[in-house]
């Protein structure tokens, strides 16, 4: 078993995103990220995080201990927030999964001028699980170089759209290879070099509404639910979820958006 856990839930990014909100509040410029005073490291021991919130529950495909077979079994994860800047989620998230617990802080991107995690294992980057960059509204596993950005609704609706097109205008995933992005011994260099920043620019168009669709929901949650106050620091994922559910939100409509996000006629 392995274990990350440090401190209370976000107790320096409380901190960060506090002085940012009261400066907004006050019509000021935003605080800098060297104004303020963030811890220096997370501390790890061998604790346990608090369970003060419904866990997030998906689907996963477990393999054997032969790795023969795969069987689908559910997920718990306890502590994931949503933070109110940047809409990705975070927290000091508790897995449970069959025997097994595992304890992450996992950061979202107002944590990147932090020094960087040690990587977690088993991991290729420190991220256990984000929301779909289409819809916004599904929890996906993440954490692997294969992870793919969309949950299964919206993936089909994303690859029949490329399918369509010709070529992959929205990526599917982080790694070049899957988009058919890849460089042999004898292939030349200069359009490989020239597909694989597209394919970086692409992928930083998604993030971008990925990010604008989350606060978006956010937002809604707040206004029409009144779910949250309005300087809110994160919130809590679980209750994301059910928000999103309450409003009915549609994954059909979050894809036309993605659509024109990327600026592309059918």
């Amino acid at each position: 078993m392995s274990a990350e856990v440090a401190r209370e839930p976000h107790s320096g990014l409380h901190a960060y995103h506090r002085e940012r909100k009261q400066t907004i509040a006050l019509q000021t410029e935003p605080l800098g990220a060297d104004e303020i005073e963030m811890p220096e490291a997370i501390e790890r021991s061998g604790g346990t995080v608090k369970r003060s919130m419904e866990p997030v529950e998906l689907k996963v495909k477990v393999a054997s201990r032969t790795g023969t077979r795969t069987r689908t079994a559910t997920e718990r994860v306890w502590g994931a927030e949503i933070c109110s800047d940047c809409g990705a989620v975070s927290g000091s998230l508790e897995v449970e999964l069959l025997d097994e617990r595992r304890l992450y802080e996992q950061r979202c991107h107002c944590w990147r001028h932090l020094p960087p995690q040690e990587r977690w294992a088993g991991y290729d980057f420190n991220k256990h699980l984000e929301l779909c960059y289409c819809c916004g509204i599904e929890p996906i596993r993440s954490g692997s170089r294969w992870s793919v950005f969309f949950c299964g609704e919206c993936a089909g609706r994303v690859m029949e759209f490329n399918r369509r097109h010709g070529h992959w205008v929205m990526p599917i995933g982080r790694h070049s290879t899957m988009h058919g992005v890849s460089l042999g011994e004898s292939d030349p260099v200069d359009p490989f070099v020239a597909k694989f920043r597209g394919l970086s620019d692409a992928i930083d168009h998604l993030d971008e509404w990925a990010c604008l669709n989350v606060r978006r929901n956010v937002l809604r949650l707040m206004v029409e639910l009144r779910t949250w106050d309005d300087l809110a620091l994160a919130f809590d994922l679980s209750s994301y979820l059910s928000g999103v559910g309450e409003l009915g939100l549609e994954k059909r409509v979050a894809f036309e958006g993605l659509r024109d996000h990327f600026a592309v006629e059918e």
